[in-house]
């Protein structure tokens, strides 16, 4: 395992920590982790991060979590956030995301916890998205969760939404961005039908 960290190329070193993710072994997983709480390379670090969530038992995901919640480093956390929207059951996935999208201290991380969140195949998404457009006290988040509505799977929800926020949300750069896609979509349809 420690080849994946000393063997040529960067892109090698990528390559053999993709390949990690594959493994069940828990030293694998041990060895990930070390790779991300490392002062290793960012790309390598991302790298780590896919592969953990990617171990097929399972188990690093539980690892994927802690480091999406707890890492110190914005760019670990926000490759975990990214990587939590594909773990399963996807309520979990759902339950972690509304966390960090509530409480994480960096901004931006809220933000990708948002976006994320669109990606999750549960029926909550669309009235989380609600939730958090209307009641967050970031603007940057707001205007996220705004945006992702379109990316959900439930459309008629989400255009709904999107309705009651272009009238009465109280953030005119929020109602506006509602509008905006709630236009670009009856564009869409036009040109599709």
């Amino acid at each position: 395992m420690a080849f994946a960290t000393t063997i040529g190329s960067a892109d090698q070193q990528r390559a053999a920590v993709e390949a990690l993710g594959h493994r069940t072994d828990p030293r694998a997983i041990e060895y990930l982790t070390r790779i991300v709480q490392g002062r290793g390379e960012s790309q390598l670090k991302s790298e780590a991060v896919e592969a953990l969530a990617n171990i097929p038992d399972g188990r690093g995901f539980n690892v994927v979590i802690d480091l999406a919640r707890n890492d110190p480093s914005p760019d670990v956390r926000r490759e975990a956030v990214e990587s939590v929207g594909g773990s399963q059951p996807a309520s979990r996935a759902l339950d972690i995301l509304v966390r960090i999208a509530r409480d994480d201290p960096d901004e931006s991380i809220r933000a990708e916890a948002v976006e994320t969140i669109a990606e999750v195949q549960d029926p909550r998404v669309v009235s989380i998205l609600r939730d958090l457009a209307n009641s967050s006290p970031s603007h940057q988040v707001q205007m996220e969760a705004v945006e992702s509505l379109e990316d959900t799977a439930d459309d008629a929800a989400a255009f709904a939404v999107l309705r009651s926020i272009s009238r009465s949300h109280p953030n005119a750069d929020v109602r506006k961005k509602a509008l905006e896609i709630l236009s670009e979509s009856r564009e869409k349809s036009r040109e599709d039908g």
